[in-house]
């Protein structure tokens, strides 16, 4: 998801600040920094896999999809779920907002 999520959950902390709902603030911060934490991880391992793929391999496929290193799903996963939190959290403050 790279920065999307970094800055929607920025932009649901920005329109939450000063409505009192601390909590909520706390967690579209904590959801920022989980999506960057998350998509650093995904970005590390991408790179350590494909310096350490040999090139005969990458060189003898023909498809541009064989030829992209996989992360593993974990991380993924955590990364989705992070992301489809800041969506969430950036829904509640606008609706908060709006009221």
């Amino acid at each position: 998801m790279g920065w999307l999520g970094v800055v929607l959950g920025g932009f649901a902390a920005f329109l939450l600040w000063g409505t009192g709902h601390t909590v909520l603030i706390s967690l579209a911060v904590l959801t920022s920094v989980g999506c960057f934490w998350s998509w650093g991880v995904c970005t590390t391992l991408q790179r350590k896999r494909q310096n350490s793929a040999p090139a005969t391999q990458v060189a003898s496929t023909t498809s541009p999809i064989a030829k992209r290193i996989q992360v593993p799903n974990w991380i993924t996963n955590v990364n989705l779920i992070f992301t489809l939190a800041s969506v969430v959290i950036l829904l509640m403050a606008i609706f908060i907002r709006v009221l």
